[in-house]
């Protein structure tokens, strides 16, 4: 099983990277933003299963509030960022991760990877405890 990601990260290079090492990992990036406005645009039509998101973006928009409307359409989040208080971020928004930067790419696909067999995993061990009733 592949994922449908939704990267929304400013800069180009980062973004490009990180799309490149996640297409090698077998999962499909569906789209690109670089501020939170084109994340949510890019939502509606490409319905993405995960998006990465950068919390600060170049149109003085966070992505905090990108994490929070994506939540709100069943999108789960990964935040990525530099900031200090990363996971008290992430955890506000209810994100299923997070990445400090400088980041990896190859180490954020991993990452992806791995919460994709977690899920899952949990999803068919749900099943057993449904089907056991």
């Amino acid at each position: 099983m592949s994922l449908r990601i939704l990267i929304v990260e400013d800069d180009a290079l980062t973004a490009a990277a990180f799309a490149a090492a996640l297409n090698d990992a077998g999962h499909q990036v569906v789209a690109i933003a670089d501020t939170a406005r084109a994340a949510l645009g890019n939502a509606d039509t490409a319905h993405p299963d995960l998006a990465l998101i950068d919390i600060t973006l170049r149109d003085g928009r966070t992505g905090l509030a990108a994490a929070r409307a994506l939540h709100e359409d069943h999108v789960e989040t990964i935040l990525v960022s530099g900031d200090a208080n990363l996971r008290a971020k992430a955890d506000s928004v209810q994100a299923i991760g997070c990445i400090a930067k400088p980041a990896d790419a190859n180490a954020v696909a991993r990452m992806v990877t791995n919460l994709e067999r977690r899920h899952v995993w949990a999803a068919l061990q749900q099943r057993v405890r449904v089907a056991d009733r």
